[in-house]
């Protein structure tokens, strides 16, 4: 509440917050069309990207001061968030849905957090297939586009593509790492070369770079809550539902995790037409299991194994 409240006294009198240094999309690797030339910097507008942040923060309180209870504040908060929207829209979205800074990371911050009408989405949507398609399916995205770049496709009917960019080799993708002797995900995407040397900057000393970093990394939720399948449906995994989505050339996964009701187990393989889930429910707490069909089962405290066409 403090850190919207300090926000919302940074806001002029468009409701919008356009004061300040940002670090905005944060590594992004099209900070070469930064108008600021700040190469650390991609090229997304930084008010831009602030803004859907405070909308995201103000959903969060919303959504916060109704689980507890604080009524007036859950409304307060939600109205503040659509008077927000209206406002970003009015500044970043053009009549005829176009955006003012329309680079990977704003088509997928403008779409995963619903900053835009819903007759705009189609298109923003095929903005962002064609930009990605253009850099031969790679991401330009920095710290705040590529936490949500593969859970944007995947909710948006493009769950192949997010496979696509997930299973690249080559310089900037997650396997590039991998194959070059990644054992964490990095800072930057070239954080080490070819030859699994570290970058060496204009002045002659080594980037700026950390070998375990939380922004490429947030695929993470991609890959526990869509390749896996696996979400909370109630506070603490109490009821979750294991729903695979499927595609994307990956054809299992095997993963835990773990709840304070004891270690959920999941997996799935595709094999001859033929899908097999198997699940670990623990005690006290309910799954609904996701057929590829759309059928749905409820499953109690017990290990299952489910087959369906795939």
């Amino acid at each position: 509440k403090h850190w919207v409240e300090f926000i919302e006294s940074q806001c002029g009198e468009n409701g919008l917050w356009q004061t300040g240094f940002q670090y905005g999309d944060w590594l992004g690797l099209d900070a070469e069309a930064n108008a600021l030339g700040d190469e650390r910097k991609g090229a997304t507008d930084d008010y831009f990207a602030a803004n859907v942040c405070f909308a995201w923060s103000l959903q969060i309180l919303a959504d916060t001061a109704a689980v507890l209870q604080y009524t007036e504040d859950a409304r307060r908060w939600s109205r503040r968030r659509e008077e927000l929207v209206r406002a970003f829209r009015a500044e970043y979205v053009t009549p005829t849905g176009r955006l003012v800074s329309e680079t990977q990371t704003a088509l997928i911050l403008a779409l995963h957090f619903d900053m835009v009408p819903d007759e705009f989405r189609p298109r923003l949507l095929d903005a962002l297939e064609k930009n990605i398609g253009a850099h031969k399916t790679h991401l330009l995205t920095g710290f705040i586009g590529t936490p949500f770049a593969c859970l944007t496709l995947s909710e948006n009917g493009r769950h192949d593509l997010a496979g696509r960019l997930l299973l690249q080799e080559d310089d900037p993708s997650w396997l590039y790492e991998v194959r070059v002797g990644a054992t964490t995900v990095w800072e930057r995407w070239d954080g080490l070369d070819e030859n699994g040397e570290c970058p060496i900057g204009d002045d002659g000393t080594d980037m700026m770079i950390s070998y375990n970093h939380y922004a490429s990394g947030a695929v993470g939720a991609f890959l526990y809550r869509r390749v896996l399948g696996v979400e909370p449906t109630e506070a603490g995994y109490r009821k979750f539902k294991f729903a695979p989505v499927v595609g994307g050339g990956i054809t299992e996964a095997e993963g835990t995790v773990g709840t304070p009701y004891g270690v959920i187990k999941a997996a799935w393989k595709i094999a001859d037409g033929e899908m097999t889930m198997t699940v670990a429910v623990p005690v006290g707490t309910e799954c609904t299991v996701v057929l590829p069909s759309g059928e749905e089962k409820v499953l109690g405290s017990g290990e299952y194994t489910v087959t369906a066409k795939a």
